[in-house]
């Protein structure tokens, strides 16, 4: 099997740390200002504001199956190392986008009004605000959608220290908006959408000024190719069936705990999502610099090399979630506190907690998906992982309609997420002949192995100490450390712990 070579390394380790640079900044400036936010607004209007913003995600599947679509053949083209494609592709993306977002706002406008006004419960007095929210909501989803092919096309090149740098900017316009909402003295609701839209507007205007610069051979130019925009259309019309079943897993769980419990419900929601939404970057900027080169390893017809990226990226996203997420549900009731003083919705640790680790099953096998795509056989793959994850919207509904509560539904969201991961292996196994045996053992059995020993000690100390200021201090040094140390001992193998004593030597001789 073909290393990892040292050029190659040292592109993914340059482009992780700058991710993870977006990534804490982006963390930060969401988590600190989430608490600003729901106290201006208030329960209420923050639930209504995460459940508007629950419609319109259920419409953003039309963006998410082309993003997935363009980034498939742009890398897939780069791979290949051919250029005219790359600029094919790029061209043909922009007009599909502008087609997507010409039936995003048919729909939304039609069908999402219609469930806005009927199914929705949303308070009298608090209903032209709502539409306020609804329609920038709108409008920012299609500045997004216009977005995607100049996105795909800096994670194509890998120019991740792009996303690092416009999101300095982003976050600060987003810390500005919070303090303005927070001396507003009108309605709060509608400034927060409108502020929210033109920052969004913003963002996309520099990434486009970024890509015109730096990647003047693909300049849009009209072409009028019928086969090649049938092939992305194909492509995303598979890609749509598993974005539309993974925003439902998400969203569609949202909708229903509107529909049996009111906005209350899903003002806790929309804090776990915030939440979980964080830590998943984690993850995301991790799978975001070895993605590409999975894709462009398949276009080289280099499955080894493949398969062993797979594996790397679904068991270091396992341990680098668990570190971050053990402290975190530890001490969730603690952290509610000190973030959110004594305004914490009902549900709402029970929500994060349960949101995480269901989060984190998904994520792990994020680079088995990223595989699918790259063969472009995704007909099979699609309808039956699409399936499973569709499940959750009628399982969810029968079990509150029989009187279950609302953790009963998320951890229903845990088992469909479980099954759901075990599917996606078995079909990706027929596919380029990844082992499923070797993947579990890789990614979830050392996982399991370890996060059963690592939370011994900790648990242990959180139940027995009171909870202050030095015990939290103590309980997250504790995690810390047991999970690094026993992923060391029991997650990792000889060459991967001899590739970290000579990191830390050659950084100890610097």
């Amino acid at each position: 099997m073909k290393q990892i070579t040292s050029d190659t390394n040292k592109r993914l380790t340059k482009n992780t740390i700058f991710l993870y640079v977006r990534m804490f900044l982006v963390m930060g400036v969401a988590l600190y200002t989430s608490r600003i936010v729901l106290d201006s607004l208030g329960e209420m209007d923050f639930g209504i504001y995460n459940i508007v913003g629950g419609v319109i995600g259920m419409f953003g599947f039309l963006n998410s199956s082309m993003t997935a679509s363009t980034q498939r053949f742009l890398i897939f083209e780069l791979g290949r190392n051919n250029q005219k494609g790359v600029k094919r592709i790029f061209s043909l993306s922009l007009q599909t986008h502008a087609i997507i977002s010409l039936i995003l706002v048919l729909i939304a406008e039609t069908i999402g009004l219609w469930f806005l006004y009927n199914k929705l419960i949303i308070p009298q007095d608090r209903f032209e605000a709502t539409l306020w929210v609804y329609h920038c909501a709108v409008v920012s989803t299609v500045i997004l959608i216009m977005s995607v092919p100049y996105n795909a096309l800096i994670v194509a090149h890998e120019k991740m220290s792009a996303f690092a740098y416009i999101s300095i900017l982003e976050v600060l316009l987003k810390l500005g908006v919070v303090f303005f909402l927070y001396h507003w003295e009108g309605d709060k609701l509608v400034i927060y959408a409108i502020l929210l839209l033109i920052v969004q507007g913003v963002v996309r205007l520099i990434y486009g000024i970024y890509c015109r610069r730096n990647f003047k051979a693909y300049k849009y130019s009209f072409v009028k190719d019928g086969q090649g925009m049938k092939e992305l259309f194909f492509f995303a019309g598979w890609n749509l069936m598993g974005n539309f079943a993974g925003i439902s897993f998400v969203q569609g769980t949202n909708i229903i705990l509107n529909v049996f419990l009111g906005p209350l419900i899903n003002a806790a929601r929309g804090i776990s999502l915030q939440v979980t939404n964080a830590l998943n970057q984690f993850s995301i900027n991790l799978q975001m610099a070895l993605n590409p080169q999975i894709t462009k390893s398949y276009a080289a017809n280099n499955l080894d090399y493949m398969r062993k990226l797979i594996c790397v990226s679904s068991k270091y996203t396992g341990y680098l979630l668990f570190i971050v997420c053990f402290p975190v549900c530890l001490e969730i009731d603690y952290i509610l506190k000190l973030w959110l003083g004594d305004n914490i919705p009902e549900y709402t640790s029970s929500f994060i907690i349960l949101s995480v680790i269901a989060t984190g099953i998904d994520s792990i096998s994020n680079s088995v998906m990223v595989a699918a795509n790259a063969t472009g056989r995704i007909k099979k793959y699609q309808m039956i992982t699409s399936s499973c994850l569709l499940s959750m919207l009628p399982l969810g509904y029968l079990v509150l309609f029989c009187g279950g509560s609302p953790i009963s539904v998320m951890v229903l969201s845990i088992i469909v997420a479980f099954i759901t991961m075990i599917v996606r292996v078995i079909l990706v196994n027929s596919m380029i002949g990844l082992s499923v045996f070797e993947y579990l053992k890789e990614s979830v059995l050392k996982l399991m192995l370890v996060a059963s020993v690592a939370i011994i000690i900790p648990s242990y100390c959180r139940y027995c100490l009171n909870q202050t200021f030095y015990s939290f201090v103590l309980v997250v040094i504790l995690s810390l450390c047991s999970s690094v140390f026993f992923i060391y001992v029991l997650g990792l193998n000889h060459l991967e712990r001899n590739m970290i004593k000579k990191y830390i030597e050659n950084f100890q001789k610097k």
